[in-house]
């Protein structure tokens, strides 16, 4: 018995200590690019801010693109989850959301110090892109008057995730002639459109 519940206690320190040297190595990413451009970190450094081995970073990540990329994805999830509509609101207020919460990813990520480094600005819009793809496929099922199609269906959370991206894009970069939320709204018209268009 005892040697059945050592190596439990063990396997739960470990799974313990793993995702905290993950959320140190997370962390270490927006530390080091709230001061310096992404392009000239080095996969060393951000394990040295971490306070580990670059070994366990790379135990961790496949590479530091890899850890930008997990970065990324919380700091979307969090502006998502910022935004969370009624559980039961319809398709609108879910697109509503997420433009707001592109937005916000957006306007946290590029600051101006990461806007001028094109691979980093790459990386930031694919995986609001894929983030996007994502959560838009759920949006296809709701009062479907056609039989679904894998192909079609890909092919249209792709168009919404792309419409989405170059919406809040253009807002971030300047054209703001009204609020965000006012925006939101417009561009849930516009998708909705695009959805019935598509079906």
């Amino acid at each position: 018995m005892t040697n059945d519940v050592q190596p439990a206690a063990l396997r739960a320190h470990q799974i313990q200590r793993m995702a905290q040297t993950r959320a140190a190595l997370l962390h270490a990413v927006g530390i080091a690019l709230a001061a310096q451009p992404w392009g000239t970190l080095t996969a060393g450094q951000l394990a040295q801010r971490a306070a580990v081995t670059r070994s366990t970073l790379q135990a961790h990540f496949r590479d530091r693109d890899a850890l930008l990329c997990a970065w990324l994805a919380e700091r979307f999830d969090a502006a998502l989850a910022a935004h969370q509509p009624a559980p039961d609101a319809g398709r609108g207020a879910r697109l509503r959301q997420l433009f707001m919460a592109t937005t916000d990813y957006l306007m946290v990520v590029l600051t101006p110090l990461q806007r001028a480094e094109p691979a980093y600005v790459a990386l930031v819009q694919h995986v609001a892109y894929q983030s996007l793809v994502r959560l838009s496929a759920p949006l296809l099922r709701s009062r479907r008057l056609s039989a679904p199609t894998p192909h079609r269906d890909a092919a249209t959370a792709a168009a919404v995730a792309g419409a989405l991206l170059h919406m809040a894009s253009t807002w971030c970069n300047g054209a703001r002639e009204q609020s965000a939320a006012q925006e939101a709204a417009d561009a849930a018209v516009g998708l909705k459109a695009l959805l019935r268009a598509r079906r």
